[in-house]
């Protein structure tokens, strides 16, 4: 039995790599095709980290969520470089 569980576990993880692989291919590495050069355009995780990444952010719903999860991840980015002292440093 925990042989057939094994087998089911490794063909999702399988299953969810190509799925996701699929998707940075089409949406991401295509769009941004001056960031993801090389053997940077393929997804390099394994299937089971895949797997694992997958089954953690199912539970959540970013369309859902009343924040702007975009703008909250952006923000700080942003305003990296604004926050300096003279000569470039952190004030």
């Amino acid at each position: 039995m925990a042989g057939g569980r094994l087998n089911m576990g490794r063909a999702y993880a399988y299953s969810a790599k190509a799925r996701i692989a699929k998707l940075f291919g089409d949406k991401v590495a295509k769009k941004y095709p001056n960031i993801f050069i090389g053997a940077d355009r393929e997804l390099q995780l394994k299937p089971n980290v895949v797997a694992y990444v997958v089954s953690q952010l199912q539970r959540f719903s970013l369309l859902a969520s009343p924040v702007d999860v975009k703008g909250v991840a952006y923000y700080p980015i942003r305003n990296r470089g604004r926050n300096r002292g003279p000569g470039g440093y952190p004030g």
